[in-house]
């Protein structure tokens, strides 16, 4: 059986969103589902990360991510074009 990291993923307010990020989302959770875990954080959270997704519904990205604590960079997508590199890094990630 697979390594399974655990992942946090934090969205955006929404106030001008580009294009549907919790669409983008799923496509992105669906593909690496054999990989990684996925949990909604909230400034309450104390967990420790593996890695944190950061989604931005436009370049601003106002998004308050200083509470996480992850292993690693978070991984931010501002646009719907970011989809590919992002589902990239997140495979290049579950095979480190």
């Amino acid at each position: 059986m697979a390594f399974i990291y655990r992942f946090g993923i934090k969205f955006c307010g929404g106030c001008n969103p580009t294009f549907e990020r919790g669409q983008l989302f799923s496509k992105l959770k669906e593909a690496t589902s054999q990989c990684i875990n996925y949990k909604t954080i909230d400034e309450d959270d104390a967990h420790a990360y593996d890695g944190l997704l950061v989604i931005c519904g436009c370049e601003n990205c106002c998004v308050d991510i200083g509470f996480v604590q992850t292993k690693s960079d978070p991984i931010v997508i501002r646009e719907e074009k970011d989809y590919k590199e992002t589902l990239e890094r997140l495979l290049d990630f579950s095979l480190e």
